[in-house]
């Protein structure tokens, strides 16, 4: 092979590889594995523990089993948050379906007031 067709080959796997890629960029994208996380603050208003519920602030939330949970700087349990805490919670939502459930759970320090969304 001369130089001329060995750029050619080249150059031809590159595009080929570029138009592969481009051809799969969207069927990866549409993934139901896409989320996002969404950090919220607020006072607890009630738990549910038989169901893993929470509302924060006004919100329903599920509380993921695996959860994180943080209180007075210390690891804690989701059986142990209490109405009137003061936390900042960690949401994992999925973009397709919109649906989310808590990841993390941690109590604001005392006298630090949740910041309003």
């Amino acid at each position: 092979m001369n130089g001329l067709s060995m750029r050619f080959a080249k150059g031809f796997v590159r595009a080929a590889f570029l138009v592969g890629a481009i051809l799969i960029a969207p069927i990866a994208a549409a993934d139901d594995d896409d989320f996002r996380i969404e950090s919220r603050q607020g006072p607890v208003e009630s738990v549910d523990y038989p169901t893993n519920k929470i509302v924060v602030g006004g919100v329903s939330y599920n509380v993921a089993i695996d959860a994180g949970v943080e209180l007075g700087g210390s690891y804690g349990a989701f059986t142990m948050i209490t109405p009137g805490m003061n936390v900042q919670i960690l949401i994992r939502r999925s973009v397709s379906s919109g649906h989310g459930e808590i990841i993390e759970v941690k109590e604001l320090p005392p006298g630090v007031s949740p910041v309003q969304y």
